[in-house]
């Protein structure tokens, strides 16, 4: 991975200055059984201190059997004494179906401040096979909804921001960048279309960070309003909107904001000769609901692996790693930031007793109208 996914991955709002959660890995296998019940298997790794506060609803209350324990760090700083060791937090459940899963991850209202989950399964009996279906959804992060990305970005456009390095190239017949369908025929750049794939990549981020401001500008200045209102003043009406938007740009919110909870009301309260406390005051449900949704927006340095068991052997996945019965995905917050991220797999399992019972009755068959045409003779 090169330097330039690499700083968009470190920080997707704005700056990669302030780096506020840990990494934090998570890896959730979910094995189906043939009746439908389903076992998860929830780990991260990470800081001790960091394991409920990332962007997964880590699940820790008596239902789930949960251990810790500490194991060596694979990584780089494997050889420096203070980080030898990583915190390994593992819970582990059995659930009836697919919706007992489903109620589990959305039952508890702290979740709203995590990823969307939604799971289904379903089967088919096809004569001597039945095959399953896996859907797993993680729903948008981005919790702010003011204006949709389609306004800003293509699907094209929003495939490429996701996209790893070796998924791509840029065409300079097309001036376009492209996903890579043939990697033995790559096109070796110039020094002028390495820099005109730079831009075509920049302009996307840039597109991407109009979304964030504005979706986030929006829904502070309806919070900021009400407060106004709250206190009988009629400053924050609608030609105050992009005034207030360019002072937030001046002060360096969104930057300041990921290290500082109150860098959004204090900005406010400074432009609107307030002091931080009164404003505050006027709106505190409403300004609570920003921080919590900006802190949602800010989750960055987390990376994520899926893996799905199911009876029979996988027919059809768009996992990129399978195996006999298993599928597995590897994936970021860029994957869910702005759109849904959908996993899917079928596997096709065998019916023993259908097959041998539709072999037992052929055999009879035959053995009836053998004897029927030699009885005839």
């Amino acid at each position: 991975m090169n330097s330039y996914k690499r700083l968009s991955r470190l920080s997707i709002i704005f700056s990669t200055a302030f780096l506020l959660w840990s990494c934090l890995e998570y890896s959730i296998t979910t094995k189906v059984m043939p009746d439908g019940r389903l076992f998860r298997t929830v780990v991260v790794k990470g800081d001790s201190a960091d394991i409920f506060s990332g962007s997964f609803p880590v699940p820790s209350d008596s239902t789930w059997e949960i251990t810790t324990r500490r194991e060596p760090r694979k990584s780089k700083d494997a050889a420096d004494p203070n980080k030898d060791v990583i915190y390994v937090y593992e819970a582990r459940k059995e659930f009836t179906d697919y919706e007992d899963l489903n109620f589990e991850f959305s039952k508890d209202s702290a979740f709203h401040d995590h990823i969307s989950i939604m799971v289904n399964v379903d089967k088919k009996l096809k004569w001597f096979c039945t095959h399953f279906y896996y859907t797993e959804t993680y729903g948008a992060l981005f919790p702010f909804h003011a204006a949709p990305v389609s306004e800003y970005l293509t699907d094209a456009e929003l495939k490429v921001f996701i996209a790893d390095d070796d998924e791509i190239y840029y065409s300079a017949a097309q001036d376009s960048i492209l996903f890579v369908e043939d990697t033995l025929n790559l096109p070796v750049l110039s020094r002028a279309d390495s820099g005109r794939f730079r831009a075509l990549r920049d302009s996307i981020e840039q597109k991407l960070q109009a979304w964030q401001r504005i979706n986030i500008y929006t829904e502070f200045y309806e919070a900021v309003t009400l407060a106004l209102r709250n206190l009988g003043d009629t400053s924050g009406k609608e030609s105050a909107r992009q005034p207030l938007f360019l002072w937030l740009d001046k002060e360096k919110t969104i930057e300041t904001g990921i290290e500082y909870d109150d860098a959004f009301l204090d900005a406010a309260a400074a432009y609107f000769g307030l002091s931080p406390e009164k404003l505050r005051s006027a709106n505190p449900a409403g300004f609570e609901t920003f921080s919590r949704k900006f802190r949602v927006a800010t989750y960055s340095l987390e990376s994520y692996t899926n893996c799905v068991q199911l009876p029979g052997r996988i027919v059809r996945t768009n996992a990129k790693k399978t195996r006999e019965s298993e599928a597995s995905w590897t994936f970021r917050i860029e994957n869910f930031y702005a759109t849904d991220y959908t996993m899917r797999v079928e596997s096709k399992r065998l019916n023993l007793w259908m097959a041998t019972g539709t072999g037992i009755l052929l055999v009879l068959l035959t053995v009836l109208l053998f004897g029927y045409f030699r009885h005839k003779k």
